[in-house]
């Protein structure tokens, strides 16, 4: 059996991090705008689709030193993701004095429901460390054996990966319309 585990690449220096275990689930949503106007003489509204907001999702990536790790437990994990908190400059920015860079983007692979990896904004990273390691010199700096990492993506709808994601869902839909269609005909 082959074992595939979820990715992120970070796009700003294109470190990648592989799970260690995937999330055990990925909540996924995405707003959608409506005006409603007043219909004249008569009690319904119409509605009119006025946009919507990026797709957001949302997971738990649990981290669990392995056995026989380093004494740094999942210290080198943990600042991977302290480290997508931060923007940081790109080469077409690195000389902005004012530090005013873009989110941090990431690559993402896992459990999204695209068929082509996307590209991701980071919203929100929460880490809570703990277990910490108890020999006499990693007891006293607090050197983590496990980490839980909450984290929120919002899609960048604009990315060539996700325009490409579109078209593939579209013929997905088709294709679960029309198997759809044959399991009703097999009742």
């Amino acid at each position: 059996m082959i074992t595939a585990y979820g990715y992120i690449i970070n796009m700003t220096n294109y470190l990648p991090y592989f799970f260690r275990s995937n999330p055990a689930e990925v909540d996924s949503g995405k707003s959608i705008n409506f005006f409603y106007a007043p219909n004249v003489g008569n009690s319904n509204k119409k509605a009119f689709y006025t946009g919507s907001e990026n797709e957001t999702i949302s997971f738990q990536l649990t981290i669990v030193e392995p056995d026989g790790n380093t004494d740094l437990g999942v210290l080198n994990d943990v600042n991977y993701f302290k480290a997508l908190r931060e923007p940081s400059p790109t080469w077409s920015n690195i000389l902005d004095i004012n530090g005013s860079y873009p989110p941090a983007k990431i690559l993402f692979g896992y459990g999204t429901g695209n068929f082509i990896p996307s590209i991701f904004i980071i919203e929100d990273i929460q880490i809570k460390t703990m277990n910490f390691l108890q020999n006499n010199l990693t007891g006293s700096l607090g050197i983590p054996r496990k980490a839980v990492i909450d984290i929120s993506l919002s899609l960048d709808e604009d990315n060539i990966f996700n325009k490409a994601n579109k078209y593939a869902m579209k013929v997905a839909a088709l294709v679960a319309s029309g198997q759809s269609l044959l399991r009703s005909s097999n009742v």
